[in-house]
């Protein structure tokens, strides 16, 4: 559904609007992994309705660039250091720049 919502976007609007989408997407993460880390620290605790909220709007990724549901479970539940979870965000991260990266040239 996000895919076909993306060459929608990108068939309208060009490749510009789908660069801005994926600025967008990296801002949430932002280059600084250790401020998201901390800014977004509720969602890796205990707050089991903001992980749901967020786990539902990136699902839609294909599991064979990232398999998100893994990821964020793995954050949730495990009791890695910060360390630990700033190297799980950037590896998010990049997968989720390939994935935007991937569609964008598919188109």
């Amino acid at each position: 559904m996000v895919l076909h919502l993306v060459n929608a976007i990108y068939y309208k609007l060009g490749n510009d609007y789908c660069k801005t989408i994926e600025n967008k997407i990296m801002s949430i993460i932002k280059n600084d992994p250790k401020y998201a880390v901390k800014y977004y620290r509720p969602l890796f605790i205990n707050d089991n309705a903001d992980l749901k909220s967020l786990k539902s709007k990136v699902l839609s990724i294909d599991e064979s660039i990232c398999d998100v549901d893994d990821v964020i479970s793995s954050i949730k539940s495990s009791t890695q250091t910060q360390e630990d979870k700033i190297k799980s965000l950037e590896s998010l991260k990049e997968n989720i720049s390939e994935y935007i990266s991937d569609v964008v040239a598919i188109d």
